[in-house]
């Protein structure tokens, strides 16, 4: 009989597939008609922590019969000791952890094929990839460990089919270097062809399960909605990773009898699947999490042979936390910020909040100014170069960390650019071709809150300028782009239709572009990913858009070399100071009209509002001034337009909270929680502002915010932070200073 009939048949029986959501106990003996599944996802080697870490997995695992550990891919991109060991590491740690199987993920493709290739080997559990084609060019010894459309386990008596799907975006997010000869084919089209094989090759198959690195919230036709609609009442579950969703217990998401869950990213949780089953036919499916809740709760310990392999890669690191190659008085912000937060009980939660492709921040910023300083320094003294106009650039997305005040450290810059350090490459370019690579940059934007300045949409191909500044209108068209594939097989992109959001693009000495010339040459410092496409820019790959003049170091080195440059200069003996807001991107056409705006702080101590009290406030590094809480324990923030870095502390107190408030970004509300009680505080605040928060913070006389002459010079201490969340437009990012 037929699977999929046999279950129609039991689905009469019991009434229907029963789908309940509960957390599952990590630690309980299986019933021997259920098989547990154990899942991770987007680990990005966040998988060494003390407090939740592989070990703990190892050991959960270890205690429940009956049960696998599967993973929906990027894996082994993320952290320094990744970096340095090229992900084998990682694959190392997967091993000790026990993982029966896993599906690559875009980011595997970080290294070239030839360490993939070491990676997959290193593994002692299949990887599999089912939509992945090799062509010429590509790796053939790769091409055979990886050649398996599926894989069969038997768990408990019960045999479960279990493939993989990767992303066919992945042909635009990852190096064309490293993808040669290799395609990613339609996972739809691939998920068909593979359940087809299933049913004519194997018999007794109780369940299927999808390691799906595609994503819910991305592109239909890539999503995991798209492979659930294609094994339309032929597959159980699709564990899936790629867009990091919390897809948990009443979380998860079903499309016909499929249900779809992700654990969200950097091991925050880990998934729990328990499959029932009345002799051989599956009736029902749990959804749970564990994570480090859970551990400290059931007193879960670490699996000893496995937290060994862990002590190993941490002592590995050890010498990148300790090296230091520069030192910051202002917090460098970018990408993802973690915070903690007040939910819609009032509840204090830890949370992680992203800036990129929304805004201009400083690490942007300076990471920009790294590449543009480097091909100056490459290539200004050579004669034939001297003359020429240089800028640099950062995609949003490349930068992935968010830095403290205080020292920046080799672990740091590995955390901030975490991927496979390939040689810059020095371009020259045309004023046409640079608004083209402009427009494919604020193209992905959507809308802007015509109230707040809120900038919606973007993503991670968000154009970070250095040596130039831009202004784009969001009511003009954006640009569009067609993939194809070039006579050799290479893929290329082809304009169908010109971008006319970007109205300018200005030099740093005030010469304003014109977007059709394409004679003028600026050098430009690139990667060969955008070069060869990646990230949107499909540009590069049109005839003559540009002409290579030389390479230089990694990109890792580079930013490396300019902190320590910085740091040599006599204004910067106390440390970097990097405006939050640097003023290169304007945005107009979105109804808004810039002007300044209102934050609201509340102040917590001892758990209770600090109604009355007096505290001290520095935006930007400028002068603290003082501002009394209503009766609700709050006060109002007059900022001018855009991001800003916001110190707070309790006159007479040594503890600070730094924060980061940014109106297009919706971030307009924050919350201070003292370390310590905070007594009422019946004293007048010194100073002219008051507990209403007029005007704009800028005395007269006073820099502005965000000058960068702008230097304190003062030490920070950490106090608590919370982040008052207000709905989508009022939230609030914040750093906790790091204990030094």
């Amino acid at each position: 009989m037929k699977r999929t009939l046999k279950r129609a048949l039991a689905s009469l029986l019991s009434g229907a597939l029963v789908l309940t959501m509960a957390v599952g106990a990590p630690a309980l003996a299986a019933d021997p008609d259920t098989v547990t599944i154990y899942h991770t996802n987007d680990m990005h080697a966040s998988m060494i922590s003390d407090a939740f870490n592989l070990a703990h997995v190892t050991t959960i695992k270890k205690s429940t019969p009956n049960s696998l550990l599967l993973d929906a891919g990027d894996a082994t991109q993320g952290q320094p000791f990744s970096m340095l060991t090229k992900g084998k590491s990682v694959f190392e740690l997967m091993n000790a952890a026990g993982y029966d199987a896993m599906v690559l993920g875009n980011h595997e493709f970080d290294y070239p094929q030839e360490t993939l290739l070491e990676n997959v080997r290193t593994a002692n559990f299949p990887v599999l990839a089912g939509n992945l084609q090799f062509g010429n060019g590509s790796n053939q010894e790769l091409k055979n460990e990886l050649e398996r459309d599926y894989i069969v386990k038997t768990v408990g008596g019960h045999k479960i089919a279990i493939f993989g799907m990767i992303s066919p975006e992945t042909s635009s997010l990852a190096s064309p270097d490293k993808l040669k000869g290799l395609d990613f084919l339609d996972v739809k089209d691939e998920t068909t062809r593979i359940l087809n094989l299933i049913d004519a090759n194997e018999t007794g198959i109780d369940a299927v399960i999808c390691l799906a690195h595609c994503g819910w919230s991305t592109e239909e036709r890539y999503s995991s909605k798209a492979i659930a609609e294609a094994g339309a009442g032929r597959i159980d579950v699709i564990i899936d990773g790629h867009t990091h969703q919390d897809m948990l217990e009443g979380k998860s998401e079903k499309v016909g009898d499929t249900l779809i869950v992700s654990s969200g990213s950097t091991l925050a949780n880990l998934g729990k699947l328990t499959l029932t089953f009345s002799g051989h036919d599956l009736t029902g499916v749990e959804s749970g999490r564990i994570n480090k809740a859970t551990v400290e709760a059931e007193g879960i310990q670490p699996d000893p042979t496995c937290q060994a392999a862990i002590d190993k890669v941490k002592a590995m690191q050890e010498a990148s936390k300790t090296q230091k190659v520069g030192n910051t008085q202002s917090a460098l912000y970018a990408s993802k910020i973690q915070a903690r937060a007040l939910d819609d009980q009032g509840n204090v939660v830890d949370v992680e909040y992203g800036v990129s492709g929304t805004t201009e921040a400083n690490l942007y910023d300076l990471v920009a100014d790294s590449r543009r300083w480097e091909a100056k320094e490459a290539l200004s003294a050579n004669a034939a170069y001297s003359n020429f106009d240089y800028i640099g650039y950062i995609c949003s997305g490349n930068v992935r960390a968010t830095i403290p005040a205080g020292e920046i450290t080799m672990e740091n810059v590995y955390q901030i650019l975490p991927w496979s350090d390939s040689p810059v490459i020095y371009v020259a370019i045309s004023p046409k071709t640079l608004y083209d690579m402009v427009e494919v940059g604020v193209s992905s934007v959507t809308s802007q809150d015509a109230v707040t300045g809120q900038i919606s949409g973007g993503h991670g191909h968000f154009l970070i300028p250095s040596g130039f500044t831009y202004t784009y209108d969001l009511s003009k068209p954006a640009i569009a782009y067609e993939e194809y594939k070039k006579p050799d097989g290479t893929k290329a992109g082809r304009k169908i239709r010109e971008g006319e959001r970007v109205t300018e693009i200005k030099l740093e000495d005030g010469t304003v572009l014109d977007r059709n010339d394409d004679v003028k040459s600026i050098v430009v410092t690139s990667g060969t990913y955008n070069l060869g496409g990646g990230d949107g820019f499909w540009g590069f790959t049109e005839d003559n858009a540009y002409t290579k003049i030389g390479s230089g170091d990694g990109e890792k080195g580079i930013f490396v070399r300019y902190l320590e440059y910085l740091s040599a200069q006599p204004e910067n003996k106390d440390g970097i100071r990097v405006p939050v807001n640097g003023g290169r991107i304007r945005a107009i056409g979105g109804g808004y009209t810039a002007e300044s705006y209102q934050a609201s702080v509340t102040a917590f101590g001892a758990g209770e509002r600090a109604a009355g009290a007096t505290f001290q406030v520095r935006v930007d590094g400028g002068e603290a001034k003082a501002y009394k809480t209503d009766d609700k324990g709050q006060f109002a923030l007059p900022l001018s337009n855009g991001p800003h870095e916001v110190t707070v502390f309790k006159e007479g107190a040594v503890e600070e909270t730094l924060f980061y408030l940014d109106n297009y970004a919706g971030i307009l509300s924050a919350v201070v929680e003292s370390e310590s009680a905070i007594p009422a505080d019946k004293t007048e605040p010194s100073g002219e502002e008051n507990n209403q928060g007029e005007g704009n913070n800028q005395g007269e006389g006073e820099k502005p915010a965000g000058d960068p002459s702008v230097n304190t010079g003062d030490a920070f201490r950490p106090a608590a932070v919370a982040v008052a969340l207000s709905g989508a437009a009022l939230t609030a990012f914040l750093l906790r200073k790091k204990r030094r």
